[in-house]
């Protein structure tokens, strides 16, 4: 049966993991007959055929109130278009359907500072992730494994009927794509051990810890280059790299549409 589907999230851009799954299912949705329309604030990037977006713009000077203007918008526009379901990719008030590429906010929180608790970007996630996982919602949630589904269980005590763990899923022309050979391509000399580096936002994919571990090899005597694929700045890894020499060991590449083939690499036979 065809079905109106209003999705939600905060902003699409090509390189996200979350910005990938959402893309998928809705293009899966469309696929499948169903009519969806997207509400973003943002979008970046070529937008498919039959998916009708509303880019609703960053209004606010502060993710706290983007987010709330955001929402409080959506939930307008929402009455004309009348949907059957309304499924979020991010922690928002309204949803019929939550898919939950996040971890648990509130577990996450008692390792930070406790003062964090009292900022105003706190408190509405705090709010909107309660209003998803409370036993008075009704929101139905897609979760990626158990360990997610544990988390929110133990923190707002979640109806286990409500959650559903999704199975794992990757693109079957992954093994299709060219090798790259770093070698000739980046300059890398052939004694190199290569590490790959493919994520953005990098401070929370753990980027410096990455170069930490460089660092080590480094140390040891032991000479590598790591690879970074991914959209994100750069500045403040690369005052890591100059503290620790390691500059010239460290290739920052960007986001790509070809990051599956640096993970065929082409390395050097030894003689």
């Amino acid at each position: 049966m065809k079905k109106k589907l209003a999705i939600l999230l905060y902003r699409y851009f090509p390189y996200g993991g979350l910005q990938k799954d959402f893309l998928g299912i809705s293009k899966e949705l469309v696929t499948r007959g169903h009519i969806v329309k997207v509400y973003t604030r943002s979008w970046e990037g070529d937008i498919p055929e039959n998916i009708d977006v509303v880019e609703i713009g960053e209004k606010g000077l502060s993710n706290y109130s983007k987010n709330k203007n955001y929402v409080s918008e959506a939930m307008k526009s929402l009455k004309n278009f009348m949907p059957d379901i309304v499924f979020g990719f991010n922690k928002m008030p309204g949803l019929d359907l939550y898919f939950a590429a996040d971890t648990c906010f509130a577990k996450q929180s008692k390792k930070k500072n406790p003062l964090q608790k009292f900022t105003r970007r706190s408190r509405q996630s705090f709010k909107f992730e309660k209003m998803i996982f409370s036993p008075s919602s009704n929101s139905k949630v897609l979760l990626l494994n158990e360990n997610q589904k544990s988390d929110f269980k133990e923190i707002y005590s979640t109806q286990s009927e409500r959650m559903t763990i999704i199975p794992p899923g990757i693109d079957r022309s992954w093994n299709q794509e060219e090798s790259i050979n770093v070698n000739e391509v980046l300059q890398v000399p052939k004694e190199d051990k290569i590490i790959l580096f493919v994520g953005s936002d990098f401070f929370r994919k753990g980027l410096d810890r990455a170069i930490l571990g460089l660092t080590h090899l480094n140390e040891k005597g032991i000479s590598a280059t790591l690879i970074v694929i991914g959209d994100d700045k750069k500045d403040t890894f690369q005052r890591l790299l100059k503290d620790n020499y390691l500059i010239s060991k460290v290739i920052f590449l960007g986001p790509r549409q070809d990051a599956v083939s640096y993970t065929h690499l082409t390395l050097p036979t030894k003689a």
